[in-house]
């Protein structure tokens, strides 16, 4: 029943007097007068219609004329579910909306099974017995819930100045946990190679966080000699050492304050100042050089590292009890060979960049994107976006071809031999290997010098398309010189 209580019965006519006798409404009237008067109210307080023509109506699987209240597009989902539950004589759980007597949208939760006389071969119920709950308020709360969520990944989205792009199943991951790490305010480790973006995730988390109003400080634990870094994580005090600002200066924890610290390649900090900063994440405290004062930080300390500290943890080159503090929530970015996917987004928006900077429109060649695709990039989207660049400056009328990543990927020249006029002499031309270029040239003639035909030039040839691309700039052969 809609007020959860419940009713077993061997039949229609047998519900209906039961209920009667469950009430005392009514009590001298028919079992059709009753069913009416019961409807009656009922709509009244649920704003659902019952059918009162039949007592099988009445109480039968279509419910109380509750399918024709489901509203249209749940309907068809509602219908399969009870139809299947049904037929398997399983019992069923749904959660759909509801438009009542009154046009107002309600969301209910129902639970039941059909109750069957009992012979082996019967597959209609002679009624369905169950709950209708109105959960429509609880509804709100997590359709609000998984609203602000999605607005939340659209904020990480549009805050995001970097150049996180694509949308490809691994870059998405990579976005949904991204959203997830913002939501709270646990220390995050983001994992990844040199050049896959892994400070901009870090950015895009504190963008993200309730700390997005506040500080980002970011610190390369690799580019500062080991003499100076503890001075500029925790500041110094006046006369602290040789040189010292007189006035004393904070350090860029303190800087931090109620934001976020960003420590890129953790892995190269020296194992005297782990220590150090295991304090300040075990006490929330900052003692600069020289002091003798404790001065209070509140900050969120994202690591980034393009090496396994777990390994380096077992190696000894790494605090095992900062590991632990640091990597509550390890966030890895893949490497652009794994989301080849998302190559022709990342071109397109660093073209988009370019073009804004420079006041010109540019365009990639079919071609040359088909070798993008192919290229492992080693160097990541670093690598990427510095050759689009390096296209942007060279390319003609506009439009880059693969010319561009024939020579950029050529053998770099030796230096220039000084004559004895001491005027510099033209180098060398890079030694030919005739047999290999004579190979690629009769391949490519045979197969075409379209994309297909170096495909299968390079299929036969047993290497990969960019490997293809990289030894034709090497021996000199482009898209449109073919003579030695």
């Amino acid at each position: 029943m809609a007020d959860g209580g419940r009713i077993a019965a061997s039949g229609p006519s047998e519900f209906v007097r039961l209920l009667r006798e469950g009430s005392w409404f009514d009590s001298g009237c028919t079992d059709g007068e009753y069913m009416v008067n019961f409807s009656g109210r009922y709509r009244e307080l649920h704003g659902v219609t019952v059918r009162t023509d039949t007592p099988e109506h009445f109480m039968g699987p279509d419910g109380m004329g509750l399918l024709a209240l489901v509203h249209p597009d749940d309907r068809a989902h509602v219908s399969e579910t009870l139809e299947n539950a049904l037929r398997k004589k399983e019992p069923f759980e749904l959660t759909y909306r509801i438009i009542t007597s009154w046009n107002e949208e309600k969301w209910v939760w129902e639970q039941g099974a059909g109750v069957h006389a009992g012979g082996a071969g019967e597959q209609a119920p002679l009624l369905v017995e169950g709950f209708i709950n109105d959960v429509t308020e609880k509804q709100k709360q997590d359709n609000t819930i998984r609203q602000e969520n999605e607005e939340l990944r659209e904020r990480l989205k549009a805050r995001c100045s970097g150049d996180i792009v694509g949308n490809s199943p691994q870059i998405t991951a990579v976005f949904d946990l991204i959203a997830k790490a913002a939501a709270v305010d646990d220390n995050v480790v983001v994992y990844g190679e040199s050049g896959t973006g892994k400070e901009l995730a870090a950015r895009a988390i504190h963008d993200g966080s309730s700390r997005y109003q506040q500080p980002f400080v970011a610190v390369n634990c690799g580019a500062i000699p080991e003499s100076l870094m503890e001075s500029e994580l925790f500041g110094y005090e006046p006369g602290a050492f040789s040189g010292a600002n007189s006035g004393g200066q904070k350090g860029l924890l303190e800087q931090a304050h109620t934001g976020t610290f960003f420590l890129d390649e953790v892995s190269e900090m020296p194992v005297s100042l782990q220590v150090k900063l295991l304090r300040v994440l075990q006490e929330r405290v900052v003692r600069r050089v020289g002091g003798k004062v404790n001065h209070s930080v509140d900050i969120r300390i994202i690591a980034a590292s393009n090496r396994n500290l777990r390994e380096l943890v077992a190696q000894g080159a790494f605090r095992e009890d900062l590991f632990f503090r640091l990597d509550v929530i390890p966030l890895f970015v893949p490497p652009l060979r794994e989301r080849q996917g998302d190559i022709r987004l990342l071109v397109a928006h660093f073209l988009q960049s370019f073009s804004r900077e420079r006041g010109c429109t540019y365009r990639v060649a079919t071609e040359l994107m088909h070798a993008f695709e192919a290229y492992p990039w080693p160097g990541n989207v670093r690598e990427l976006k510095n050759f689009v660049e390096y296209g942007v400056g060279f390319c003609e009328h506009g439009v880059l071809t693969l010319d561009l990543m024939d020579s950029r990927f050529k053998t770099a020249s030796p230096p220039p031999v000084k004559t004895e006029k001491g005027m510099p002499s033209p180098p060398p031309e890079p030694a030919r290997d005739t047999a290999e270029y004579d190979r690629i040239m009769q391949l490519l003639e045979r197969y075409g010098q379209h994309t297909e035909g170096k495909k299968r030039t390079a299929s036969e040839l047993g290497i990969s398309l960019a490997t293809l691309y990289r030894r034709m700039g090497q021996l000199g052969i482009t898209a449109r010189k073919h003579a030695r």
